[in-house]
């Protein structure tokens, strides 16, 4: 079976590494992934490795007015790869990708998946015609929130899947007794990474040894924070270690003692990438309480707060109990190698499909 990915936005994030890890299962178990993507970026770089067929060209946002005068050429493109590729299944990797695989279906009669991977407000879902896919797939219990009644009817919840932590290369060992915190994911107003550092991290450099790393890159509009990130990396020199984007992100989960998750809750996470990491890392985790966090973060897990000021008080006694971080981190891993097996992943991946609603719409393609 042919699946074409949709994956507009070039910018890589989590929802790139988990559609990649998805495609990269999937190949060989009976299903042949095609990835469509704005640009060569590292996610086709990722593809490459495997050998996972990709095109490239402009995918403009839906609904930004300078991408209107390209949606004629973008969908005789599409349209041109189902037909090239024999197409069977369209999977829109994302909310925003889904306006394009429903004008699709409308040329070409195929079925339509879009995932939801964050807990979008019931605006945004009604702009992006969440609605009329054949299937939606959501990657936690919170991205429920606010479909209609119609929508969740057409809900599937397919948690994203782990990966081989044996398949990784060149993992260092710590070698310091020094504590290590980390932030690990692209740079945002909304992932408050400069906030923690303001508010929590200046305060704990005072009274307790350690080390902060800012691990990801900004986009051009958040440039400015990630300036202010490196201003902090001078002033507090040997404290605060900022990497920019980086290509082996398990390097830094080993590294470090505590991993920081300080998104606003504004941005109603639908399951952080970076929660699933740690976890399968065995990692002490300390987040906010933002979208499907909580599913795998909770009291017997890691530390969950409501605000990212409430964060202070916790972490400073995490710092000092290694025993504590260790079960953590231990009930942690547990809880995510059930609910985001690569097993359980496929088995219900595989369900939608092959489901009769799939192939019905096929049969009427």
């Amino acid at each position: 079976m042919n699946i074409l990915f949709i994956q507009g936005v070039s910018r890589y994030g989590g929802a790139h590494r988990s559609l990649f890890v998805a495609m990269k299962l999937l190949k060989g178990k009976n299903f042949n992934p095609i990835l469509v993507t704005s640009r060569e970026n590292r996610l086709t770089e990722e593809c490459k490795s495997e050998n996972i067929k990709f095109y490239t060209f402009f995918i403009g946002m839906w609904r930004k007015v300078k991408s209107w005068p390209f949606f004629p050429i973008t969908i005789y493109k599409l349209v041109k790869v189902i037909k090239k590729e024999k197409i069977d299944i369209i999977h829109c990797n994302t909310l925003w990708d889904t306006p394009y695989g429903l004008t699709l279906k409308l040329i070409t009669g195929k079925p339509v998946i879009t995932h939801l991977r964050g807990t979008h407000n019931r605006n945004l879902l009604k702009k992006y015609y969440v609605k009329h896919a054949d299937t939606i797939i959501g990657v936690s219990q919170s991205t429920n929130k606010y479909l209609s009644d119609i929508e969740v009817k057409k809900v599937k919840i397919v948690y994203n899947p782990i990966e081989n932590l044996e398949e990784k290369e060149n993992i260092s060992k710590k070698t310091t007794k020094t504590l290590i915190i980390s932030i690990i994911g692209r740079i945002d107003p909304h992932k408050r990474q400069l906030d923690f550092i303001e508010k929590i991290f200046v305060k704990l450099s005072n009274i307790i040894k350690a080390k902060l790393y800012i691990v990801g890159a900004a986009s051009k509009k958040d440039k400015h924070i990630e300036n202010r990130i490196k201003e902090y990396e001078k002033l507090f020199r040997n404290k605060i270690i900022f990497t920019g984007e980086v290509k082996n992100v398990f390097e830094y989960y080993n590294l470090s003692d505590i991993i920081i998750i300080s998104s606003d809750r504004s941005i109603m996470e639908g399951l952080p990438r970076v929660a699933i990491e740690a976890g399968i890392s065995k990692k002490f985790v300390m987040a906010t309480d933002s979208g499907g966090t909580k599913e795998l973060i909770d009291r017997k897990t890691g530390i969950i707060v409501e605000d990212l000021n409430l964060l202070f008080e916790p972490l400073k006694e995490a710092l000092i109990n290694p025993k504590v971080r260790l079960t953590y981190g231990l009930n942690l891993n547990k809880r995510t190698n059930r609910i985001c097996s690569q097993e359980k992943f496929l088995k219900e991946i595989s369900k939608i499909y092959c489901s009769k609603k799939m192939h019905t719409s096929l049969e009427q393609s």
